[in-house]
């Protein structure tokens, strides 16, 4: 466990240069900002109809894999390709330690990307906006939950992803994915998925995207929430799998060109 927190720490103070710091405090306080403009053209926040629930479930849904995204780019292959992989297998840290300081340290940035572009950006839009639901703390919270989820579940194709493709083609194949998530599942080919029953069966195995579904639903806490919660978990547990089994495999002396 020791050896897992020094690599985070090491992970995290090679990934949060100075740069990155300046570059996320200027999109999170423009983010903001532009929550204001509605007072700057003069409108009255009482006369607006918004809902601040909607307002976090929307930053979250596009933010989550935005964030991950942008910090699970070459996440492994730039490990392989600067040989740090092997150097820091040589010493007594574990293959299974390596990977769990990765997911840790993506964890620990996703935590920071939703605080810094969604929790935040609420929190003062429930102070501008006042006309927000009734919704108790509990909503809120099993929101949130259900979205870092769905960032880890990400995280973990991504860091499956990164064993066997090159440069920052894992975050490329990732976000192709979630494209076709939103045209197939989601978008302009709907109703099509819907009324051909072999691709709505098998669209839950290629887009795992139970955890997104089950915030829809996550009021009514019927059997479609917790059918789409545990696809969720059904597609978490088979990536992670997927990715200790690759990262087992990985041949950490020979560097794919």
């Amino acid at each position: 466990m020791k050896q897992i927190f020094i690599l985070t720490k090491y992970e995290l103070l090679k990934f949060w240069s100075l740069s990155r710091i300046i570059v996320i405090m200027i999109l999170s306080s423009l983010l903001i900002f532009f929550m204001f403009m509605p007072y700057f053209f003069g409108i009255n926040f009482q006369e607006l109809n918004i809902d601040v629930y909607n307002i976090l479930q929307g930053l979250l849904s596009f933010f989550v894999p935005i964030s991950v995204l942008f910090f699970t780019g070459a996440i492994i292959f730039s490990d392989k390709r600067s040989f740090y992989l092997r150097t820091i297998l040589s010493r007594p840290v574990t293959r299974q330690e390596y990977l769990l300081s990765k997911y840790l340290t993506s964890f620990i940035n996703l935590i920071i990307f939703t605080i810094f572009f969604s929790i935040i950006p609420t929190i003062i839009s429930q102070f501008i906006y006042q006309n927000s639901s009734n919704l108790s703390i509990f909503s809120y919270l099993l929101t949130y939950f259900l979205y870092i989820l769905e960032g880890i579940l990400f995280i973990s194709i991504s860091i499956s992803f990164s064993f066997f493709l090159n440069s920052y083609l894992n975050v490329f194949v990732l976000a192709i994915w979630l494209f076709l998530e939103n045209t197939f599942i989601n978008g302009i080919l709907s109703n099509f998925v819907s009324f051909n029953i072999y691709i709505a069966i098998f669209s839950d195995f290629f887009f795992p995207s139970g955890f997104s579904e089950a915030v829809k639903l996550s009021q009514s806490f019927g059997l479609l929430f917790w059918e789409s919660f545990f696809w969720g978990l059904s597609a978490l547990t088979f990536f992670l799998a997927l990715s200790f089994y690759l990262n087992s495999k990985t041949k950490i002396d020979i560097i794919s060109e």
